[in-house]
């Protein structure tokens, strides 16, 4: 709540009072040498005025103002804040981790877990997939190491049946070629 002042009335007498002490110190002042400003001297002013203002609200002084208000002031908070992410950001490692460095840092009996838990886990999905899925002729064989330009990288990790039988199979093509 505000508190409001009182109205206060000036008297006739208070204001004649007033009146007189102003033309007093006014006729002192031309007894003791100062002078009355001249009657261009408020003509100038107004002039002078209107200049200050142009001046103020000009582009340069404009651009300065926001340069000094918003842009400096913004550009020191990016510093800082860059600098401070520098020095207390969050560190970053300079090595690259593996899963195999991971896994050598584990203890052999979590190891032997994690390997029972594999394989009980490829065993449930490998019931849920069909048997023929797998199934491959020898022809098609054939035709893949044929057409893989490698055969004998690949036909190491093969039976010895079944190499028998992609070898027969390849020696039939490139004689009927």
């Amino acid at each position: 709540m505000k508190l409001r002042r009182s109205k206060i009335e000036i008297t006739d007498s208070a204001e004649r009072e007033a009146e007189e002490a102003v033309r007093r110190l006014a006729s002192e002042s031309t007894e003791s040498g100062m002078s009355i400003p001249s009657a261009t001297h408020f003509a100038n002013l107004i002039v002078r005025t209107n200049q200050r203002i142009d001046h103020v609200t000009s582009g340069a002084a404009l651009s300065i103002s926001w340069l000094a208000r918003v842009a400096v002031p913004g550009v020191v908070a990016i510093l800082f804040f860059f600098i401070g992410l520098h020095y207390y950001g969050p560190g970053t490692t300079s090595r690259n981790s593996s899963i195999a460095e991971a896994m050598r840092a584990l203890p052999a009996g979590v190891i032997d877990s994690l390997l029972y838990e594999s394989s009980a886990a490829s065993g449930s999905v490998a019931a849920e997939i069909p048997d023929d899925v797998l199934d491959v002729s020898n022809v098609q064989l054939a035709e893949f190491y044929f057409a893989s330009g490698m055969p004998a990288s690949i036909l190491e990790t093969l039976p010895q049946q079944q190499v028998a039988e992609i070898a027969a199979i390849l020696e039939s093509r490139s004689t009927n070629l």
